[in-house]
């Protein structure tokens, strides 16, 4: 990881409002009011400048309701799978599980990992919009929207101004 070096605020940068009040950092908890999803905290976190850059889903089971090995082993971790969209696309199952052999009854974690890159030998990171340039290269128009539908749209959006 690198070392942290220091940097210049948002306000400080060439060409920003040093008045400005543009938020730099959002954590938001938010929850779906319906019975499928209730209790289900959803967690978004975005920012500047941030350490690393990222977009991942991160996923948090609940801790089982009994531990079936009596305390044995009484470090547990949740199970959990990482969905990481960038920068290099990784699913990632954590799992608690027995240590093997007959003479010990500890748990540890298990990772379960399938890298798109290492088992695709990829070259480098994609682009962003590669997938969209391959498709208007291949004439599929499918995912795009229509010249009648975003005229319908523009119409929509200034009849309300």
């Amino acid at each position: 990881m690198p070392t942290a070096r220091p940097v210049p605020g948002y306000r400080d940068e060439a060409g920003a409002n040093p008045a400005g009040r543009t938020e730099t950092f959002v954590a938001l908890r938010a929850e779906i009011d319906n019975w499928h999803w209730a209790g289900v905290p959803f967690c978004l976190r975005t920012g500047k400048r941030l350490q690393r850059r990222s977009s991942q889903i991160v996923i948090q089971f609940k801790p089982a309701p009994y531990n079936n090995l009596g305390g044995i082993g009484a470090v547990r971790a949740p199970n959990m799978p990482l969905i990481k969209l960038q920068p290099d696309e990784t699913i990632t199952l954590t799992l608690m599980h027995k240590k093997p052999g007959l003479h010990q009854m500890t748990l540890g974690q298990v990772g379960l990992d399938l890298s798109l890159g290492a088992a695709f030998q990829q070259g480098g990171p994609r682009i962003a919009y590669e997938r969209m340039l391959l498709d208007v290269l291949r004439g599929n128009s499918s995912l795009f929207v229509r010249r009648d539908e975003s005229k319908r749209r523009g119409a929509r959006s200034t009849a309300g101004a």
